[in-house]
């Protein structure tokens, strides 16, 4: 009788959506739910037991301050670099031109890489005495010698933020040719029939249609780029010193190089509080758009 009552239950229209996310939300708990609690649990954990130890130590180390600032940096110049170069080759491949379905796949090719393929390539690129920007610069008669890119602690975390903007950007091609594609051109003729020039054009009919999509792609990349940890640990391991130092690499070290586990899930709790900021605005965008 009672597996009658379960059977009819589990099979009732109401309760077939729940059915059917049951294992997504089983999956979720187990790698994201579950592995969250532990970490907050050894967060907690002193030699005397539980307590705050960890975070009061993080709020008193300036090097985790200048870490959470260089992946502050790291995060939104990456953005930025991604969205603009992005929006600029999609504007660029969507119009008509000779051979864009060839360019178009060229340009993905970065993107088809694992993250830690680009990483290595740039970090000989970069080479003090054997990289070819060195020498390609030399050439033209920019610099004198050769310059340490990634060995200074002025220019390492500028040229990792560079490699991770040619890095990301194909995604945002790849997303934002998607959006351009489903303006109709209508819009473009009636811009064309009022006398606006391109950048009327674009300003007014093509960005805003591209909005929903780019605030998307911009929150989720934020997410993205402030957990980015192998572009900074295939280029520089956070070097020289600290000075391309972002918050995964300091976790990672802080629980594998000085064992610090506590630490490193405080450090671990603090990026996922900061990245609940971003994660929000995207819920809440994603709900009023359901809504219109």
């Amino acid at each position: 009788m009672v597996k009658n009552q379960v059977h009819f239950s589990l099979s009732s229209p109401k309760a077939a959506p729940y059915v059917f996310v049951m294992p997504a939300v089983l999956i979720l708990a187990a790698l994201i739910i579950y592995p969250t609690v532990l970490a907050l649990q050894n967060s907690l954990q002193t030699a005397n037991g539980f307590g705050f130890d960890s975070y009061f130590k993080i709020f008193r180390d300036s090097l985790v301050w200048q870490t959470l600032l260089n992946t502050c940096i790291f995060t939104v110049i990456s953005v930025i670099g991604h969205y603009l170069l992005g929006l600029a080759i999609a504007l660029l491949t969507n119009d008509r031109i000779y051979g864009k379905s060839f360019f178009r796949v060229c340009f993905l090719i970065p993107w088809m890489f694992p993250a830690v393929v680009p990483g290595i390539i740039w970090r000989w690129m970069l080479h003090g005495q054997f990289g070819i920007v060195n020498s390609f610069l030399q050439h033209l008669g920019l610099i004198d010698s050769y310059i340490p890119w990634l060995a200074s602690p002025n220019t390492a975390l500028i040229m990792v933020i560079l490699a991770n903007i040619w890095r990301g950007f194909p995604l945002y091609v790849a997303t934002l040719l998607a959006g351009l594609q489903t303006i109709p051109r209508a819009m473009y003729d009636a811009a064309e029939v009022d006398g606006a020039n391109w950048f009327s054009t674009f300003w007014y009919v093509t960005l805003p249609q591209l909005k929903g999509v780019s605030i998307v792609m911009l929150l989720t990349d934020t997410i993205w780029q402030f957990n980015n940890f192998t572009m900074v640990q295939t280029m520089t391991m956070g070097g020289p010193g600290h000075s391309s130092e972002v918050l995964p690499t300091l976790i990672y070290k802080n629980a594998f190089n000085y064992n610090d586990y506590a630490l490193a899930s405080a450090l671990g709790i603090l990026l996922l509080l900061v990245m609940l900021i971003p994660g929000f605005i995207y819920v809440s965008h994603s709900l009023k758009s359901d809504k219109a």
